[in-house]
């Protein structure tokens, strides 16, 4: 295999699992068959470029994760290896996606209630208040954002820069 960018081997890591999906549903159609209906590729056919794109595909991701390890890129005064960088834009971007899905409120409901009283055998009509506060204001959440989103891009960027000159 030719020397690659850890950005190439990855394009091709997605190929080869394309590749992967598309051999597996003729494996398993090349299986089982109607006698008088012979597949249009054999089991042993596609089973053997199965096995060999599966292991070409575990062969290159090794081959990005030990790039990725001994490899390293400054952020923010620090060093860190591809590898960290990687995991810690999955994580920003986790937490960038939690603090989104916050809901935040501050207001009171007044939901209303029928029941019946037994003393004055009518329908009562009773109002209950809930208020509800949050621990976090929407002004807050929006910097925590921005400050994540920032952190993010600047980590991103060393990486994409790093992924587009390491070879693996």
């Amino acid at each position: 295999m030719a020397k690659m960018t850890i950005a190439q081997a990855l394009r091709k890591v997605k190929k080869l699992k394309g590749d992967l999906a598309d051999l597996n549903a003729k494996v398993k159609m090349g299986c089982t068959f109607e006698k008088t209906k012979v597949p249009a590729f054999s089991f042993s056919d596609s089973y053997k470029k199965f096995k060999e794109t599966s292991q070409e595909l575990i062969e290159l991701q090794s081959k990005i994760a030990i790039a990725n390890s001994k490899n390293s890129i400054k952020v923010d005064k620090r060093s860190i290896s591809l590898a960290l960088a990687a995991r810690e834009t999955q994580e920003i971007r986790s937490e960038i996606s939690l603090l989104k899905e916050l809901l935040i409120r501050n207001e009171v409901v007044k939901t209303p209630d029928r029941n019946w009283d037994e003393i004055t055998e009518k329908y009562v009509l009773k109002i209950t208040e809930t208020e509800y506060v949050s621990s976090l204001s929407e002004i807050e959440r929006d910097t925590m954002i921005k400050e994540l989103e920032a952190k993010y891009e600047s980590i991103n960027n060393a990486l994409e820069s790093a992924n587009h000159s390491v070879t693996v």
